[in-house]
């Protein structure tokens, strides 16, 4: 398949520079010894780089580029299309027919038939770029979900296009000047940004959107969109939700499997991660599925908060006595991952910095695992926690907007028998915080942080900037985690996460493929799935106080009981302060070159940074208390001030 591509489009009919697409197309990770594909014709040039997964390939895929079928259109295609069957039978294409096709054949078929407006039919992890030189038009779009990602450039009549930000850094047109506001969103974690990046002149396709342009146009237009305006979706028993979504959760996994060989998930013990791998274990019985899981080193002592549990393997080893052809690794990796001891190999490849730098190294222990013993398509439980295993924390307000007194009362009952709450407690916890006027809920938390402003515990940023960009006002419209409200309209604050996650998964994740060479694929992502989730009652996924009541339902047949019922969430890295003491050294060494550069200087609070190395918590007791300022703030804002130095060529 075409993992990743490149172009160059000249809107004014001029010939396209021959040399500019294969350069960008040394962004990407490519085969040993072999050339990326080219393509050239008058005004566009295109080049791209194949990755074979896995053996049988789907027909017609292995190493074409362009696709045309005699008229106007060229077609370039990077990913895979799921569910094609359904894509033929809306084509009225035979199955004969149909597995002759590649997945670029059956989207220009798509295209078409039915131009953008049949985008939304095609289901899977993809990106597409659609050249009509009849017409000057260029037109560049990604899936709903951002499960593969796309940037381009655009100076006058000239648009640039690629699978990886780092491929378009290679033109010399292309600016390397920072967009600080979008770098003090990260700090902030606003989250919304649909279209910037970490560079001023390089923008996103995003997640659901095509954009589209020609000599005297250029416009970014929404092709899906969630289905959460109507009423929500009332099935006759609460069982047929549950058998809707098992055959939706089969029919993404087996949609995500590779062809053949052992099945490779990146997990945990959770509900989400662990529902992949059994029903995977299931689909391809007696088939194996290794599951990767990074656990803390064995033996390892330290805090975690009561909602937590600290050690996966309990929960691994169960899912492994569950289902025979499950083979579970646990990496266990004390030392620092190369990310962690030098984050430039990160900026070279993905071009920005990590929203998640406190994690990211522990995480990818368990890919390198993978990939060592040959694996190159992972498959995740992401998505889940906005869709298929959302708490459903807004059933009780749900109930009360829908004046069915009666139920409203037997769940509160149930909230305050779980929980061992008073009455009283059990309304302002799951029914005033939906009630209060907008903004109060921000205020009051405000009014309780030092300094008036909750973020100031878990970010670096500099509150001088905040304030001359705006970043505060931003937030409340954008939305973030410094202006998180509960929401009275659960549904549409749904879609709105996983709209977050598509798009900033454009520019980490999803580049996964094109420049590191393997394949992230996420079964809970999957449209059918999605759009399900969305339409359904907060009851379903909350009852009596139980959340995530619509996943455990569903996985009640797949997974071990030690996993169906656990209520708290797996620790993410809880040795944390271990590990980052690894560095600290090195993080007192590099701070004043650091505070040598002008925009991190801008941007980040140094002293406070400096004042937090100098105070380094003596043991893990210490640093849980200080597990903001430390492990979010600190590590963070580290990594954008690096990010910042090496984009400017800082390497004293």
């Amino acid at each position: 398949m075409i993992s990743a591509f490149a172009g160059v489009v000249r809107l004014d009919g001029a010939p396209a520079a021959l040399d500019e697409a294969p350069a960008m197309a040394g962004a990407f990770a490519a085969p040993p010894r072999r050339r990326p594909l080219v393509y050239a014709e008058g005004p566009a040039s295109f080049a791209g780089v194949a990755l074979a997964f896995s053996a049988p390939a789907r027909p017609g895929s292995g190493g074409r580029l362009v696709w045309r079928d005699g008229g106007d259109a060229a077609l370039l295609f990077a990913g895979r299309l799921d569910h094609r069957a359904d894509i033929a039978a809306a084509l009225n294409l035979a199955a004969d027919r149909l597995a002759t096709l590649s997945d670029g054949q059956l989207a220009l078929a798509a295209w078409r038939r039915w131009g953008a407006d049949g985008l939304a039919r095609l289901t899977g992890a993809w990106t597409l770029a659609v050249w009509e030189p009849a017409e000057r038009r260029l037109t560049l779009a990604r899936d709903p979900m951002g499960g593969r990602s796309l940037f381009f450039h655009r100076a006058g009549a000239v648009v640039s296009f690629a699978s990886a930000i780092t491929a378009l850094l290679r033109l010399e047109r292309v600016g390397r000047d920072l967009d600080e506001v979008v770098l003090g969103d990260l700090l902030l974690l606003t989250l919304g940004e649909r279209d910037r990046t970490a560079y001023r002149e390089i923008q996103r396709v995003p997640g659901g959107h095509y954009v589209v342009f020609t000599p005297g146009r250029q416009a970014v237009v929404p092709f899906w969109h969630p289905p959460v305006d109507g009423p929500p979706l009332r099935l006759a028993r609460d069982e047929d939700y549950v058998e809707a979504m098992r055959e939706l959760l089969d029919r993404a996994v087996a949609a995500c499997l590779p062809e053949t060989g052992p099945v490779a998930v990146l997990g945990t013990g959770g509900l989400d991660s662990a529902g992949v791998s059994a029903t995977a274990a299931r689909l391809r019985a007696p088939g194996a599925v290794h599951h990767y899981c990074r656990v803390p080193p064995a033996g390892w002592q330290g805090p975690v908060d009561t909602y937590l549990y600290p050690d996966e393997r309990p929960k691994l080893e169960a899912l492994a006595a569950r289902h025979a052809n499950i083979r579970v690794v646990a990496v266990d990796e004390p030392g620092l991952h190369l990310v962690d001891l030098d984050p430039r190999c990160l900026f070279q490849r993905y071009g920005g910095p990590s929203i998640a730098a406190g994690n990211l190294g522990w995480y990818l222990g368990a890919i390198d695992r993978g990939r060592a013993e040959g694996h190159r398509v992972f498959l995740t439980g992401d998505f889940g926690n906005s869709g298929f295993s959302a708490p459903g924390r807004s059933a009780p307000f749900e109930l009360l907007c829908g004046l069915k007194l009666g139920a409203l009362a037997q769940e509160l009952a149930g909230w305050r028998r779980r929980y061992g709450w008073s009455w009283p407690r059990t309304v302002k916890n799951t029914l005033l915080p939906r009630l209060q006027p907008p903004g109060l809920h921000i205020w009051r938390q405000n009014r309780k942080a030092p300094g008036g402003r909750r973020w100031l515990g878990w970010s670096l940023v500099n509150p001088a900037f905040v304030a001359e960009a705006g970043l505060e006002e931003r937030a409340r419209r954008l939305g973030g985690t410094s202006s998180a409200e509960p929401s009275r309209a659960p549904r549409v604050a749904r879609a709105q996460i996983l709209g977050w996650m598509g798009r900033l998964g454009g520019d980490l994740v999803a580049q996964t493929m094109a420049v590191d060479g393997f394949d992230l694929r996420a079964p809970l992502a999957d449209l059918r799935l999605i759009e399900f989730t969305l339409q359904l009652p907060g009851t379903q996924f909350c009852r009596d106080g139980v959340m995530r009541w619509l996943a455990r339902r569903t996985l009640a047949d797949r997974l071990p009981a030690e996993i169906v019922e656990e209520r708290r969430l797996g620790a993410q890295n809880p040795e944390w302060y271990q590990r980052l003491s690894q560095g600290h050294a090195t993080d007192l060494a590099d701070l004043p070159h650091i505070a040598r550069d002008p925009v991190a200087r801008r941007l980040l609070d140094l002293g406070r940074a400096a004042r937090e190395l100098a105070d380094w918590p003596a043991d893990a007791d210490a640093a849980h208390g200080r597990l903001d300022e430390v492990r979010h703030a600190l590590v963070r804002g580290l990594n954008v001030a690096r990010f910042i130095r090496w984009n400017r060529g800082g390497n004293e």
